[in-house]
Formats: C-alpha cells, sequence, structure tokens
C-alpha cells in the first residue's frame, strides 16, 4: 500500500518516492484505497492536473474501504491517542486497509510504526 505523502512526492519527481513506486510498479505491488485516492486527487490545482491525477492513479490496484476497516481504524486511533500520539484518522483507515489485506504499507510519516500489527516501510525522503 502506498501512501499519499508517497504520490504527491512522486509526482513532484522526488529521488525516492520514483524509486519505491517504480519498484512497486515492476512487480505488479503498487496498491492504493479510496482514501489515498483521495487525498492525492484533492491536492489537484488545476483541472488538468485532476484530469492527469484520475488517470494516474487509475493505473494501480485499487482496494476499497470495508465496513470492517472503520472500526479498525478507530482502534489505532485510540490506542495511539492512550499513548499521548494524535494521528490523523485518514492514516488510520489507510493502515486499516493494509493490515486487513496483509500490505506493507510505505511512507515516510513515522507515527505508522506504532500501529500493532501494520507492517511498515519508512520511506526516508
Amino acid at each position: 500500500m502506498v501512501d499519499t505523502s508517497v504520490w504527491v512526492d512522486f509526482f513532484r519527481n522526488q529521488p525516492a518516492a520514483v524509486a519505491l513506486v517504480g519498484e512497486l510498479a515492476e512487480g505488479h505491488r503498487a496498491v492504493v484505497c479510496g482514501t489515498v485516492l483521495q487525498e492525492t486527487l484533492q491536492g489537484a490545482k488545476t483541472e488538468k492536473e485532476l484530469t492527469f491525477l484520475r488517470t494516474q492513479m487509475s493505473l494501480w490496484h485499487f482496494e476499497p474501504e470495508q465496513p470492517e476497516d472503520f472500526a479498525a481504524a478507530a482502534s489505532f486511533y485510540a490506542h495511539l491517542r492512550w499513548q499521548g500520539m494524535t494521528v490523523p484518522p485518514p492514516d488510520c483507515l489507510i493502515a486499516a486497509v493494509a493490515t486487513r489485506n496483509n500490505l506493507m504499507l510505505c511512507s515516510p510519516d513515522g507515527h505508522f510504526a506504532r500501529m500493532p500489527g501494520l507492517m511498515f516501510h519508512r520511506l526516508n525522503p
């Protein structure tokens, strides 16, 4: 599962993100969920850019959120909050989808490392 921040860096031609997405694309292993798709598309600055992003994001395997993912996301959020860490709720949902599908989540965001049961690869920009 490729997190939104990696896609943003990929479309900005950042070397680490380009290398990671390239590697995943070769093995047909890049996965996005609805939350990642939405976050990536909503960053478009023009209609032309939105169309471009929509086309590019449609190339990857799509794993939709399921009802059980929302409860799992709430559990991630609560457990981290109890430890004194506030994490964006969309990140908890992305982690829940990745966990349900036994997918490694690739992101530069270190808070994912504290989510129990999540396989996480921290991308260093």
